[in-house]
């Protein structure tokens, strides 16, 4: 008898304790469940960042014969993807950057001689993208966007012809993608920039 009057007497204590681990277990995970679905949440909008789509074109009329990207300029938000798509011709898509560890300002490799001139002409911080020569209609090249700057890039095989773009990403920040021109440059490439320049200057911010 006496030992069932002290089992009486602890069950409710038993009880009150067995529900408050319940109601922790159930409580902590109802919090584990929320955390993990603001972390999907997140990691979908940064996988949602817009697509942009720049056509490489040859186009010919008559005895003219001109290589452009189409459009030429882009601001586009931080996260956005650029992907590069041939309609016709042989083209590639290539960062203006010289490739070197301490990002001279005018500097090329052996390997940048066979890809053109490669000044730096992208944002400090960013990594530079160089696609292969695409040449079959729908190819294509992506690069996503992550810091922001003004970004200047080119064609190989039309450099010379000034087959030359400019992406904005955020807003047209002072940097390498804004500086004067090298003299290295070829004289159609200079043209194309300067103009883009002009453009990026009177633009204010993405979206």
């Amino acid at each position: 008898m006496q030992n069932r009057s002290v089992l009486l007497k602890l069950e409710p204590w038993v009880l009150v304790a067995a529900v408050a681990v319940t109601i922790l277990t159930v409580g902590g995970w109802f919090m584990l469940t929320s955390q993990g679905n603001q972390t999907n949440e997140k990691k979908e909008i940064f996988k949602s960042g817009k697509v942009w789509v720049v056509k490489m074109v040859t186009r010919v009329s008559g005895d003219k014969v001109e290589n452009v990207f189409e459009p030429d300029r882009l601001m586009i938000a931080p996260g956005d993807t650029v992907r590069w798509e041939v309609e016709n011709g042989l083209h590639d898509t290539i960062a203006f950057h010289p490739g070197d560890s301490d990002h001279a300002s005018d500097g090329h490799s052996e390997e940048n001689e066979e890809h053109g001139v490669r000044p730096m002409r992208i944002p400090e911080e960013a990594k530079p993208w160089q696609s292969d020569h695409l040449r079959t209609p729908g190819e294509s090249f992506e690069y996503t966007f992550t810091v922001g700057g003004v970004y200047n890039y080119f064609c190989h095989p039309h450099q010379e012809q000034g087959m030359v773009g400019m992406i904005i990403v955020d807003r047209p920040m002072p940097g390498p993608g804004m500086a004067p021109l090298q003299e290295a440059l070829p004289e159609a490439t200079k043209a194309k920039l300067n103009e883009l320049m002009e453009w990026a200057k009177a633009q204010k911010g993405a979206r």
